[in-house]
């Protein structure tokens, strides 16, 4: 195998004259382009993808940083991002950041890269963006942060907790309890809000629940009347459901459980929980597009749908 270099001196050209013919560039005549390639076939050649990005200044190289590998919701999110990407020739690294320090050091790792842009969810809300990544689009998602170039995607997640709360309603649920987690992220703070303003607003009491244990979901049905469970998410309505059976109540006969995000991925090992789809599409869409638009304006997907299964039943 040879370096441009050195295909660029067999052909009696210039190494960009070689870089342009290799990537079907314009400013390389017909007749030059298939000497090279032909030469490049006869010695080896292959383009050299660092190379070809410091003679072009530009990358096709998107990183996305994420908390971890174990979640489904994360990798279908991931996965359906870097679909899109492909479609525009990007391609997306994926890497797990564990805590802010290693987050920022990681951004300016990729920044000195040249790459494209960064995808990020971070672990802590308001996480400032370093000047050294300033020319780098930023996207961030779940969790904003602030400075630099970058923007925060999200859908209405306010909307997500009026919308299984509203379904839970029409299904004759009165005592209907949010199960969710200490932290305070936006997604968890903003759909815990509107379970509690859709409760408030038909004149029912909202409980909000944090401290998710088996005596506390138990007093929930046998002494306080719960009738349904609205969980942060499908792992937790899972969790849920495990419990509550473990200690011989049946769902939905005993109380009716709703999750949210309908992953593929979930929902291929557990197909009986009524969820709320999370727009995973919509998301990578608006993921690209910030990608490539340094100016980019979001638009707030609200339309969500419930999809139905085994896990909530109507009340006569």
């Amino acid at each position: 195998m040879i370096s441009s270099l050195k295909l660029a001196a067999l052909c009696g050209v210039s190494q960009g004259t070689v870089d342009r013919a290799v990537h079907n560039r314009v400013g390389v005549s017909e007749k030059t382009k298939k000497h090279i390639l032909d030469q490049a076939a006869i010695y080896g050649y292959i383009p050299n993808p660092a190379a070809h990005e410091l003679l072009t200044g530009k990358t096709e190289m998107v990183v996305a940083l994420i908390p971890s590998f174990q979640s489904p919701f994360f990798m279908d999110m991931m996965d359906a991002i870097k679909k899109r990407l492909e479609n525009d020739g990007l391609r997306l690294v994926i890497s797990i950041v564990n805590d802010t320090k290693e987050l920022i050091y990681l951004l300016k790792d990729f920044a000195a890269r040249r790459y494209r842009a960064a995808i990020i969810i971070p672990s802590a809300e308001g996480v400032a963006i370093p000047k050294q990544v300033e020319k780098m689009n930023i996207i961030s998602l779940l969790t904003p942060c602030c400075g630099g170039r970058s923007c925060f995607i999200s859908p209405d997640e306010t909307r997500v907790g009026e919308i299984a709360t509203k379904y839970l309603i029409a299904k004759g649920h009165k005592n209907i309890v949010h199960l969710t987690y200490t932290r305070q992220t936006p997604a968890i703070i903003q759909r815990a809000k509107g379970y509690e303003g859709y409760m408030n607003n038909n004149n029912l009491s909202a409980i909000v629940e944090c401290d998710i244990k088996e005596d506390r979901i138990l007093s929930l049905v046998k002494k306080n009347g719960t009738t349904a469970f609205f969980c942060h998410n499908d792992w937790m309505a899972l969790s849920i459901i495990r419990m509550l059976e473990k200690s011989g109540l049946v769902v939905p006969n005993d109380v009716s459980v709703i999750g949210v995000d309908n992953s593929p991925s979930f929902t291929a090992l557990y197909q009986e929980i009524t969820t709320v789809a999370y727009p995973i599409e919509w998301l990578a869409g608006e993921v690209a597009a910030a990608v490539q638009n340094t100016q980019y304006a979001i638009n707030v997907f609200n339309d969500f749908e419930v999809v139905e299964r085994k896990s909530v039943r109507e009340l006569a």
